[in-house]
């Protein structure tokens, strides 16, 4: 499916979001994709990008509001009471499952065709190439989803993200200007001509706790930890901590993911179009438990600041400093 029915095309509407590990629900905008759900802010500032595919009804239909959460992590809630919002839903997801079907027979073959290859290509070979190809071609916005699902196991692990209602729109501000300035890197160091899709929106996401000062997950998620923020004088260490998690995960979180997985999970990814979510959950959790074990505290006060200079004034990261205090 390329394009969403003409008539759900850029439908919106309010609902109430729960994070996982929250009680508190919050109104959140409700945005319909092609093949998503897109969560916003009352500011238009994006918090979560759900997979349609991967959403499931929690109530029954015909139930009003309809209660939907990820498939796997259904203590991470949305309520809706708008019926053609509903309705738009469940259209496209079926239209998603048998446009699965098809995709997934085509799927199945070059599963095959690669299982014969990759013996041929040798054991020293097979493995490395398959996760290379595989982290090659899965699109950013599957990345994303697969960074939310390590993000609700680490939240549930050990708490959600900090949320504040004036800071949030300064987190965006910050991780907007860093992905300015890494497009800008990417444009001087790609070859003329070359086309790439371009990468998911940096999203970043203060935790109350983390065994690390900040964390890479896929999707281009990255967490920090609050003192990052509490701390300091100015945004130079956060900065620093996002480029060296960043760098840590080098050539990339998912392709991390996909090597501690194994060949058998990448290939159920080419079979299935998607990773076993106890996959998902044991890497998040194995993240963790490696922070765990040279747990360091976060540096505070100042840094050395790498590139680029971020527009956030004093007042602003005045307001930033309090997001785990709202």
């Amino acid at each position: 499916m390329t394009t969403a029915l003409e008539k759900f095309e850029m439908l919106e509407c309010t609902g109430l979001w729960r994070p996982a590990g929250e009680g508190q629900r919050r109104e959140v905008l409700v945005r319909l994709g092609d093949e998503s759900l897109i969560l916003a802010d009352m500011a238009d500032t994006p918090l979560v990008h759900w997979a349609l595919a991967d959403v499931a009804r929690l109530n029954p239909p015909g139930t009003v509001p309809a209660i939907y959460g990820p498939r796997g992590f259904e203590t991470e809630t949305l309520e809706i009471d708008e019926p053609l919002m509903i309705a738009a839903i469940e259209e496209l997801q079926r239209r998603l499952v048998r446009a699965r079907r098809r995709r997934g027979r085509l799927r199945r073959l070059l599963a095959a065709l690669l299982v014969l290859a990759v013996p041929a290509a040798g054991l020293v070979f097979g493995p490395p190439l398959l996760v290379d190809q595989a982290a090659r071609i899965v699109p950013g916005v599957s990345k994303r989803q697969t960074g939310e699902a390590m993000l609700r196991v680490i939240a549930a692990r050990l708490a959600p993200p900090c949320d504040g209602a004036e800071s949030r729109p300064v987190l965006a501000t910050l991780a907007r200007a860093l992905d300015a300035a890494e497009e800008a890197d990417r444009a001087l160091t790609e070859e003329t001509g070359t086309t790439s899709e371009a990468p998911p929106p940096l999203r970043v996401e203060v935790m109350p706790d983390l065994p690390v000062a900040a964390l890479a997950l896929p999707g281009r998620i990255v967490l920090v930890h609050r003192r990052l923020v509490e701390e300091a004088d100015g945004p130079e260490p956060l900065l620093a901590a996002i480029a060296a998690a960043e760098a840590a995960a080098r050539p990339s979180p998912f392709h991390r993911l996909l090597e501690a997985a194994g060949p058998l999970a990448t290939l159920r990814l080419f079979i299935d179009g998607h990773l076993p979510s106890e996959t998902i959950r044991a890497h998040a959790l194995d993240l963790l438990a490696a922070g765990d074990r040279d747990r360091q505290p976060p540096p505070a006060g100042h840094a050395p600041p790498p590139p680029p200079s971020v527009p956030i004034d004093d007042r602003a990261w005045l307001i930033l400093q309090n997001i785990c205090r709202e």
